[in-house]
């Protein structure tokens, strides 16, 4: 058992959640994402999951992530860090945690070719690399009218950016 798995089975069972949809899984619920109740949680492997405390939820551990991933990017990259840095504490969990999906969240988002979407992941993309395949979807979105000339131009000038970056990935 790693020390995350084992700071997690100290845990108050109190805390525990069930969810029975799409799968059973035992979850705890870190901090709230949204004000419409989604909360980001660890399962109990410590896989992270994101759902509602009485409703179904979605594990990262899926081989493509669910569309729920990308309310995520509701949130301030520093909003995030924050309220992960909290959760540590709070629960007094081994840092560092496992890796939140980000790059897959911002595929996602940028996927959607909704402009609200688009432009939550063009906010984020300020702060975190891209791999090749954001990248690709990043033209496509410069390519777009749907998603607005704002939102083009910024994504230009991140691909302009990465093309000056040695070792995006």
């Amino acid at each position: 058992m790693d020390a995350l798995q084992e700071a997690l089975s100290r845990l108050n069972p109190d805390l525990w959640r069930y969810a029975e949809e799409p799968l059973p899984i035992r979850w705890i619920p870190l901090f709230q994402v949204t004000t419409t109740g989604l909360w980001l949680g660890l399962d109990i492997s410590g896989v992270w999951v994101i759902g509602r405390i009485n409703g179904a939820v979605a594990t990262a551990a899926s081989d493509v992530l669910s569309q729920v991933w990308v309310t995520i990017l509701e949130l301030e990259v520093d909003v995030l860090d924050s309220k992960l840095r909290d959760a540590v504490l709070r629960y007094e969990l081994p840092t560092p945690l496992p890796a939140l999906p980000i790059p897959e969240i911002l595929q996602l988002a940028l996927a959607t070719r909704r402009r609200h979407w688009v432009d939550r992941a063009l906010a984020w993309l300020d702060r975190y690399p891209a791999s090749v395949e954001t990248t690709n979807l990043l033209k496509e979105v410069s390519r777009s009218h749907r998603i607005g000339q704002a939102n083009r131009h910024k994504a230009e000038k991140i691909i302009r950016r990465l093309g000056e970056m040695p070792n995006s990935q």
